[in-house]
């Protein structure tokens, strides 16, 4: 039986999907690790049961939002229970990997503030993180203070000088992320920085800024004229 032009490309790009794996192999062999895409990566990561659609899948998604997959989610994507497992671990890494990157930061804007704070940008969960400052304004670390709805009990100037002070920092910046991507200031986001503005100024370290991130983008109270 002869095959039709659209049966020999299908059966072409069944058998293409299949060794899809050995593909990358030899492309990331020619090219190098550092010039491959997300798929790419995805694939060597998954090894070889590497499928081209589920790489695809996750490929599309904005690269941060990998960060924040869970086994579950992942297993709803396509992935065996230990692909979801292995893959789950490797954009963990890759989290930490960039929030320790930020200790090195020296933060002269708002965005450079909102680039450390990128690793809570797309939680699911307000998380509120304090970045320690030296007197260059180098980042010597973030530390995530709390997790939930920022209010002056959840950030409360104890235990966000409590960690500044352990660090010995000169000055900090918070942040915290807001979920629903609507990166505008709340009445209890202005209330909980202008309280913490204040307790530094007693303690002798001051708060440069609060920051405001999400998956669209971020906000400066300082330079919204708020609080500060």
């Amino acid at each position: 039986m002869q095959l039709s032009w659209d049966q020999m490309a299908t059966k072409s790009t069944l058998i293409s999907r299949k060794n899809y794996y050995t593909q990358v192999q030899e492309e990331t062999a020619i090219y190098g690790m550092d010039n491959v895409g997300v798929k790419e990566l995805v694939a060597l990561i998954v090894g070889s049961k590497a499928d081209f659609d589920f790489c695809q899948k996750l490929a599309d998604m904005p690269i941060t939002r990998l960060f924040s997959l869970g086994t579950r989610e992942l297993q709803n994507l396509g992935a065996t229970p230990g692909t979801a497992v292995k893959l789950e671990a490797a954009f963990r890494l890759a989290k930490k990997v960039q929030k320790a990157s930020t200790h090195t930061d020296t933060i002269d804007s708002p965005a450079a503030a909102a680039r450390a704070l990128s690793f809570i940008a797309n939680e699911e969960q307000e998380h509120f993180v304090v970045l320690l400052l030296d007197t260059k304004n180098q980042v010597i670390k973030s530390e995530i203070v709390t997790k939930g709805t920022l209010n002056s009990s959840l950030a409360h100037p104890r235990e966000v000088f409590k960690v500044a002070i352990r660090e010995n920092a000169k000055s900090i910046i918070i942040g915290h992320n807001h979920p629903s991507g609507d990166t505008t200031p709340s009445q209890n986001d202005v209330a909980a920085t202008t309280m913490l503005y204040e307790a530094g100024k007693t303690v002798g370290i001051e708060l440069l800024d609060s920051m405001i991130v999400s998956s669209q983008g971020y906000v400066s109270l300082k330079e919204k004229g708020l609080c500060f």
